[in-house]
């Protein structure tokens, strides 16, 4: 096992870039496609490699609703072999996304929880709303 974890310029490929490998990984030699073995590299098109991701619909809750009684959605997460991380925003159906909108159950937002094999959006509202997500791998050796 290398301890080499940082590659900055020419690759065995002939390629230049930047790639940082996660403990236990040579970052000259693994598979830079492969977000298991690396914490970065310059060849991702994005900053984090993804394992899901959707739109999802979140239901009006009945008017009584208190944060244990609202409306809900699950969605399940496929196991990945890691502990999941999530992205979320609400959505208007249409063009506007909103950042922060989720929060703890206040009337206006969405309670989102992540747990194994699912993530459930609660909601306390008398509307239905809609909410983007996105769930990845956060690049850290202490999964």
């Amino acid at each position: 096992m290398s301890d080499r974890r940082v590659v900055l310029g020419k690759r065995l490929d002939g390629t230049f870039g930047l790639d940082v490998s996660l403990p236990g990984y040579d970052a000259l030699t693994a598979d830079r496609s492969d977000a298991t073995k690396f914490s970065f590299s310059s060849d991702w098109t994005d900053i984090v490699q993804y394992s899901a991701f959707g739109k999802v619909t979140v239901p009006a809750a009945a008017p009584a609703a208190t944060p244990y009684e609202g409306a809900h959605t699950v969605v399940p997460i496929p196991d990945r072999g890691y502990i999941p991380h999530f992205e979320a925003r609400g959505w208007d159906g249409g063009g506007r996304v909103y950042d922060d909108f989720f929060g703890s159950g206040d009337g206006y937002g969405v309670r989102v929880e992540c747990f194994p094999g699912a993530m459930s959006f609660n909601r306390f509202a008398s509307f239905t709303w809609y909410a983007i997500y996105l769930v990845y791998r956060y690049p850290t050796d202490l999964q």
